[in-house]
C-alpha cells in the first residue's frame, strides 16, 4: 500500500491532521515524535493509491513543509536495509562525482534499484530510467515519477514497447553512462549502428549480459565493465542470496515442500550451486546438468549426480535452469519430461527453457490458481498426453513473481555499479573493451559492508 512519510513542527500538527480526516480518503496515519523535546512529530499516511498521495504533498507543498521532509519514497525500511549505498548517498551528496552527467538506468523496477537511482541522483546525475520487461513494482514507478525522474516505458512492458522506450531515451538525451541489466541499450546500439557523441562507458550487472557482450566483443562502441562477474558479487549476491530467493519463490509459488522431492539444477556455476545445496538442505534429491569439465568435477566432489537433461528430465518433479544461456531445456527434452513436472528458470533471462517450443507442441496452455504458475498440456513421444507446469513463462522467477534478490545483499552488487560508474569517469579513459571491477572498488564495498556488520577490520 502506499504511504508518504513526513515530519511536521508542531504548530502545523492539528492543521495536517485536520485535513487528513476531513479531505481525503485515507485508510491509517500514525504519529510518533522526531525529537526527544517534542517540538516535531512524524506521520506516516497510507493512502489508497498513489493519486491520492499527489493530492496531499500539494497540500504539505502549500503550508510550507519542506521538501527535505517529504520522505514520500516509501522505501524507508530497504534503505535502511543497504547500508553500503546509504553510506555512498553521503560521499556522493558530498562529491557530486555525476554532476551534469546523464545516467540511463536499465534494471528492474525494485525498491532497492529506485534506491540506487536515488544515489546516482544525489551525486549529480541526470538518471533515466528505462524498465526492463517482465517484471516491476508500479508503486516504485510512481514513486520515481513523483520525484522527478524521467522513466521510457512502464513495469513489465514487452521486448517491442522496451525497443521503442530505449530508442526514445537515447534519441532525447545525451548520454554519458549506462547501467544495465542484461545488455539490452548495448545490444541496441550495435544493431542499430548508432553513435553516441558523448558516451564514456557501460556498466554490465548479469552473466547473461557479460556472455552477449563477449559475443559482441568485435563490435562494442565503448568500454564496458562487469560487475557480473565481480568476486564479491558472486560471493555475496550469486552465491548466497539469489539462491536463497529462488528456493523461497518455488516454495511460495507452488505451496509444495521440497521434502524428497527428485530436483535436477540445469548448470552448476555460482548460483546453480547455491540453489542445489540450498534444495538439498530443504530434503530434496538433488542431481545436476552441466557440461563444463570443472563444474562437473565440482557438482560430484560436492556429493551430487551428474547426468544428461534428457535422462534427468524423465523422473524430475522439480528443473531450475541456472547457466545464463539459451535453450539449456530444449523442446525434445520437455516431451520426455515427468507428469506434473514444475519448470523454472533462474537464469536473468527467459530463453533457458525452450518455451517458444513447448507452446508449438503444446495441446493447450492454461492458467492455474497460482499467480504466476501456466500448465501445458502436450503428448510425449508415445502419444501419452502430460502435463508440465512452467513458473513466470521462462522468466527469472525471483523477479518475476517476486521482489529479486533480498535488499541487504544486492545492497553489494549495487554499490559495484555506482562505483564503476563513477571509476569510468573520473579514471583515465578505457579501451573499448570488457574489464572486470578493479580490486579497490571491490575491496572499498566489502570494507564498508564489513563495518556495517560491525566488524571493523
Amino acid at each position: 500500500m502506499p504511504y508518504i512519510k513526513f515530519q511536521v513542527s508542531r504548530d502545523k500538527e492539528e492543521q495536517v491532521i485536520n485535513f487528513l480526516r476531513s479531505r481525503l480518503k485515507f485508510t491509517e496515519y500514525k504519529q510518533y515524535l522526531i525529537d526527544p523535546k517534542g517540538k516535531s512529530v512524524g506521520i506516516k499516511v497510507y493512502a489508497d493509491s498513489i493519486r491520492s498521495l499527489a493530492k496531499f504533498k500539494k497540500m504539505l507543498r502549500d503550508l510550507k513543509i519542506s521538501e527535505k521532509d517529504l520522505w514520500d519514497w516509501a522505501l524507508d525500511l530497504t534503505f535502511d536495509s543497504m547500508p553500503v549505498l546509504k553510506r555512498l548517498v553521503e560521499e556522493y551528496q558530498r562529491d557530486k562525482p555525476f554532476k551534469d552527467l546523464t545516467i540511463i538506468v536499465n534494471t528492474h523496477l525494485k525498491e532497492n534499484t529506485a534506491v540506487l537511482c536515488y544515489a546516482l541522483k544525489e551525486g549529480g546525475a541526470n538518471v533515466v530510467v528505462v524498465p526492463v520487461p517482465y517484471s516491476g513494482d508500479e508503486v516504485v514507478y510512481e514513486v520515481l515519477i513523483e520525484n522527478g525522474y524521467e522513466i521510457y516505458g512502464e513495469p513489465r512492458m514487452s521486448y517491442d514497447e522496451m525497443a521503442e522506450a530505449i530508442r526514445m531515451a537515447i534519441d532525447e538525451n545525451e548520454v554519458d553512462i549506462i547501467l544495465e541489466d542484461g545488455l539490452w541499450i548495448t545490444r541496441y546500439i550495435i544493431d542499430n549502428n548508432i553513435e553516441l557523441d558523448n558516451i564514456i562507458g557501460s556498466v554490465e550487472q548479469t552473466k547473461a549480459g557479460i556472455n552477449l557482450a563477449i559475443e559482441l566483443k568485435d563490435k562494442l562502441k565503448y568500454p564496458i565493465i562487469t560487475v557480473g562477474n565481480a568476486e564479491l558479487k558472486e560471493s555475496v549476491e550469486s552465491g548466497l542470496a539469489t539462491p536463497e530467493a529462488i528456493v523461497k519463490m518455488i516454495i511460495q509459488a507452488v505451496n509444495w515442500s521440497l521434502s524428497g522431492k527428485r530436483v535436477t539444477i540445469v548448470g552448476y556455476g555460482v548460483v546453480g550451486r547455491g540453489i542445489a545445496k540450498i534444495m538439498r538442505n530443504h530434503g530434496a534429491r538433488v542431481r545436476i546438468v552441466e557440461k563444463d569439465l570443472n563444474r562437473i568435477l565440482s557438482a560430484i566432489l560436492d556429493g551430487f549426480e551428474v547426468m544428461d537433461i534428457k535422462e534427468a528430465i524423465v523422473d524430475s518433479d522439480i528443473v531450475v535452469t541456472a547457466t545464463g544461456r539459451p535453450n539449456v531445456v530444449p523442446v525434445d527434452a520437455l516431451r520426455l519430461a515427468k507428469n506434473g513436472i514444475l519448470l523454472v528458470n533462474a537464469g536473468s533471462k527467459d530463453y533457458e527453457i525452450d518455451i517458444q517450443g513447448l507452446r508449438e507442441i503444446a495441446l493447450a496452455e492454461e492458467l492455474t490458481s497460482r499467480e504466476g504458475i501456466k500448465r501445458y498440456r502436450i503428448k510425449d513421444y508415445d502419444g501419452r498426453e502430460k502435463t508440465l507446469l512452467v513458473a513466470a513463462d521462462g522468466f527469472p522467477i525471483n523477479l518475476a513473481l517476486g521482489e529479486g534478490t533480498p535488499s541487504d545483499a544486492i545492497d553489494i552488487t549495487l554499490s559495484l555499479m555506482a562505483e564503476s560508474a563513477r571509476h569510468l569517469i573520473e579514471a583515465e579513459r578505457y579501451p573499448v573493451d570488457l574489464h572486470g571491477v578493479p580490486k579497490d572498488i571491490q575491496e572499498k564495498i566489502a570494507r564498508y559492508k564489513l563495518e556495517a556488520l560491525g566488524h571493523n577490520i
